[in-house]
């Protein structure tokens, strides 16, 4: 399930909550992600996990940059890497969408 928040208060707000088994009993998981700085694509992610009667069990929340391809590749070179290659997921598929993880192989 996915919703928006009103757009006046948050410029983007994603909630997931997904149904996940831990060993034989089923948790709820609630993944929030919301902007944190938009002009540096700075996200913060809320993960909770709560318990089949309801009592939050485990948290996490942490922040992530988002980078661009191009910018991921200027700074593999600035590092000193010479050779890499990026793939749309651990099948090594043609990375063609935003909806793909990116999964780069990089030696030296």
């Amino acid at each position: 399930m996915f919703h928006s928040e009103d757009q006046e208060d948050i410029d983007f707000y994603l909630k997931e909550v997904k149904k996940v088994e831990v060993d034989g009993e089923t948790y709820r998981r609630e993944v929030e992600v919301e902007w944190v700085d938009e002009v540096e694509q700075i996200r913060r992610i809320k993960n909770r996990l709560y318990s089949p009667e309801g009592k939050l069990v485990w948290e996490n929340d942490f922040k992530t940059k988002l980078v661009s391809k191009r910018e991921f590749e200027l700074l593999l070179k600035l590092v000193g890497f010479s050779d890499w290659k990026v793939y749309g997921g651990f099948d090594k598929q043609e990375l063609e969408s935003t909806e793909q993880e990116a999964v780069w192989i990089v030696e030296k």
